[in-house]
């Protein structure tokens, strides 16, 4: 009886590898190459990826930046790299050179399936855990998975190399994810020094110029009434001056006395609307209705004045002050600490920092506050932003619309903060959430008033002093911490070390 053998019908060796094949091979590589050296050389220089926007689903800043996009403290970029170009390399060899060659392909077996293997983890990253995606990412990915299903469809090696460099392919995307896995999440925010600020001069055109760095348009939307916060002087020790030769003894006179000058940071309107956007009664109509009942007058005549009560204020950038109960606060103004908080309503970075924020307020039990500045990354509000996508289309109104909510109502705008960051949304649906707290009357005179504004144009003043470029900032006495912060734990190092120990 004869044998016949049937050759498996998916079995080609590599003498038989058509050129359009192997041609196609080659040109998914060089893609690869090309899109992955050049994620690489963006994240190991820290730069942006061009053309690819901030939006809410395209959004590769952020996809490049979480602690998936590295490999043992290296971007996964790098090693990506590395495959593409063993792969190109290998079927750039000349056919002429036969020897190996079973070697050869299953080289490229495996690098084209681990390839495919690692794409399929990274995209399923992005989908269901990071939810944002990466046009370039996905591009890299695309080439990998479509080399994986060309080896498998032809497989140019022998069917048992194959299924070997296939296993081998696993084994090497099993390590990838457990070491993404079990590694610690890299820093993702950096902590800058910021340096005093000048002494103060008395040139008269640098005096203005503060001034108006201060409190510009202070007589539209200054604190009526108040003078500047300033730090009490410290004495400089006596210095002695050089004396003429025929002197007995030289002569010593003081050194004049130097001043660290903080500025105050004015709110435009340093006093929040009643509940209702009532206005409150001055003091000249309360004075005449105590003047004219006879209980007010008896008061009137044996009560000592009253004094005016503590101002509390926290101090960032090693130069300004901010009044607690002037601006957004989270937490009570007599709490012991506090630190400010520059945020975007629509930016995913802020959103990740707002939960480690809030577990960091629930350790310290009460005593810590948070000054926060909505400052959006949109240049129709804010010139000194990057850019400005669809993802920060309502950055600018979102952001009034928070410190409306604040003036009007503010024991309620802690749980209106919490609604935007939460479940960030656009501003048609975060309008009638907020008319639905101070109502819808109120709501609008306050919007049209101009002041929810002048405050946010505030902060923008406040975000260029503060170096502009990415936030959140966390802005402390003498640092500022500027990055997207997961960890509850992070944050609290960075209260004890920056807020609690420079009391």
């Amino acid at each position: 009886m004869s044998v016949v053998y049937y050759p498996r019908a998916l079995s080609v060796t590599p003498s038989l590898s058509p050129p359009a094949y192997i041609w196609t091979l080659r040109l998914l590589a060089i893609a690869g190459l090309v899109v992955s050296g050049y994620l690489a050389t963006v994240s190991l220089m820290a730069g942006k990826v061009a053309g690819c926007g901030s939006g809410n689903v395209f959004n590769c800043s952020h996809v490049m930046t979480t602690r998936w996009s590295q490999l043992a403290g290296v971007p996964v970029g790098v090693p990506a790299t590395a495959l593409y170009a063993t792969m190109l390399g290998l079927l750039c060899v000349p056919r002429s050179v036969q020897r190996l060659k079973t070697l050869r392909w299953s080289v490229i077996s495996f690098a084209a399936l681990s390839a495919g293997l690692a794409a399929l983890w990274f995209v399923g990253l992005q989908l269901f855990w990071v939810k944002h995606l990466c046009a370039y990412c996905l591009a890299a990915h695309s080439c990998g998975i479509a080399l994986a299903a060309l080896i498998l469809w032809r497989r140019p090696a022998r069917p048992r190399a194959t299924w070997m460099a296939a296993a081998a392919a696993f084994l090497a995307t099993t390590a990838l994810i457990t070491t993404q896995v079990l590694a610690a999440p890299p820093q993702t925010f950096e902590v800058i020094e910021h340096a005093p600020a000048p002494a103060a001069t008395t040139n008269s055109a640098a005096a203005a110029a503060d001034t108006n760095l201060e409190a510009p348009g202070e007589e539209l939307f200054g604190a009526p009434g108040e003078t500047l916060f300033d730090a009490p002087a410290e004495p400089a020790d006596a210095a002695p001056a050089p004396a003429p030769a025929p002197a007995p003894a030289p002569a010593t006179v003081p050194a004049p006395a130097s001043q660290s000058e903080l500025d105050v940071f004015e709110a435009p309107v340093s006093r929040r609307l009643p509940p209702g956007g009532r206005t409150a009664p001055q003091p000249w109509q309360w004075a005449a209705v105590q003047w004219l009942r006879p209980s007010g007058m008896l008061v009137a005549q044996v009560d000592a004045p009253e004094e005016k009560p503590e101002r509390k204020t926290v101090k960032i950038l090693n130069s300004v002050r901010l009044d607690v109960k002037h601006w957004p606060l989270l937490g009570s103004p007599d709490a012991d600490y506090f630190f400010v908080e520059m945020l975007d309503y629509t930016c995913s970075h802020c959103r990740a920092t707002h939960e480690a924020i809030r577990q960091t307020r629930e350790a310290y039990d009460g005593r810590l506050g948070v000054v926060l500045l909505p400052t959006p990354l949109n240049r129709q509000c804010n010139p000194h932003a990057n850019a400005s996508g669809a993802q920060t289309r309502d950055a600018c109104d979102l952001a009034k619309l928070s410190v409306a909510v604040w003036r009007l109502e503010p024991d309620k705008f802690e749980a209106f903060h919490h609604y935007l960051m939460t479940a960030p949304p656009s501003y048609r649906t975060a309008y009638p959430h907020a008319e639905k707290i101070v109502g819808a009357e109120a709501l609008k005179k306050e919007l049209d008033s101009g002041t929810p504004a002048a405050y946010i144009a505030k902060n923008v003043d406040l975000y260029n002093r503060a170096g502009r470029g990415a936030i959140p900032k966390m802005l402390f006495p003498t640092t500022s911490a500027v990055g997207e912060i997961r960890s509850a734990s992070s944050l609290k190092n960075l209260v004890e070390r920056h807020v609690v120990s420079a009391r």
